[in-house]
């Protein structure tokens, strides 16, 4: 979560989008994962995606009912907006997040974690890329992966 936080500002501020509500949309969309757990791409394609999406707005609802309603409405709608992936930030935050879970995996990888079955969260991540700037960093860390490690 922290770390796709921090993506999505950094090129939110790039790409000149709505930094303030990026950070919100990174940090609010992994709420659900807090109740129901963080659930591999595999698992949501078993459980269907709509049922999925059911849940985790329950869950959501859950933990936001502890805050005042205004409060609990915005982010409500922030979460539901980063759903739609109708907006240019919606698109970076998901993109940023899936470009977290490749370079997370790229880490265990290189920590001797086993290889193939860490690839399907890479190729899941690839296939999910929807802003121009996040596929760059992608690729770059798909041909160099030891860049992100500080060797050349």
């Amino acid at each position: 979560m922290y770390r796709t936080a921090v993506i999505s500002m950094i090129l939110g501020d790039l790409e000149k989008l709505d930094t303030e509500k990026i950070i919100k949309m990174a940090l609010i969309d992994d709420l659900p994962e807090s109740v129901m757990g963080d659930l591999t791409p595999t698992q949501k394609k078993t459980l269907g995606l709509a049922s999925v999406k059911r849940q985790e707005e329950k869950a959501l609802r859950q933990l936001l009912s502890l805050l005042p309603k205004t409060l609990s409405n915005e982010y409500l709608a922030i979460w539901k907006e980063a759903q739609s992936q109708r907006s240019r930030e919606a698109k970076l935050v998901k993109s940023s997040d899936k470009l977290e879970m490749a370079i997370q995996a790229q880490e265990y990888k290189n920590q001797m974690h086993e290889p193939k079955n860490l690839d399907v969260f890479i190729k899941s991540a690839e296939k999910s890329m929807r802003v121009e700037i996040v596929e760059k960093i992608f690729h770059i860390l798909k041909e160099k992966p030891k860049i992100f490690y500080g060797q050349s």
